[in-house]
């Protein structure tokens, strides 16, 4: 059976020839607050496409934004990951950050190596 949706494959390739698709992947392995994953840039919105992250041990991981000296906000969790575990979003319509000129960020609550890879692209409006 093939997976092949033509609105997602649609957008994903007006997307792709619109913006230009960037990654970025950290690990981290020990307990972290506010640590940028993905750094802002000026004007510019960041738009995620795609968010992978994994676990060794049992752990809290957290996705926030931030802009500048104000205190981050939630954008995704706490996400309660079993040990060996993490979880994985592919955006059909991808998850559009609501500030602009915002970074984002991880918070991980326990001492467990998280591996966090992104897939997102900057836009204007």
């Amino acid at each position: 059976m093939s997976s092949y949706n033509p609105i997602v494959t649609s957008l994903r390739e007006g997307l792709n020839t619109k913006y230009t698709t960037q990654r970025s992947n950290h690990n981290f392995t020990s307990a972290a607050t506010d640590a940028e994953i993905i750094a802002s840039s000026a004007g510019q919105y960041i738009n995620i496409t795609d968010l992978v992250i994994s676990t060794d041990e049992a752990g809290t991981v957290s996705i926030n934004e931030s802009v500048g000296t104000m205190a981050s906000t939630p954008l995704i969790g706490p996400l309660y990951l079993a040990a060996d575990g993490g979880m994985v979003s592919n955006y059909s319509r991808p998850l559009k950050i609501s500030e602009e000129e915002a970074n984002v960020e991880l918070t991980i609550t326990d001492s467990t190596k998280v591996t966090v890879s992104t897939n997102y692209f900057y836009s204007d409006d």
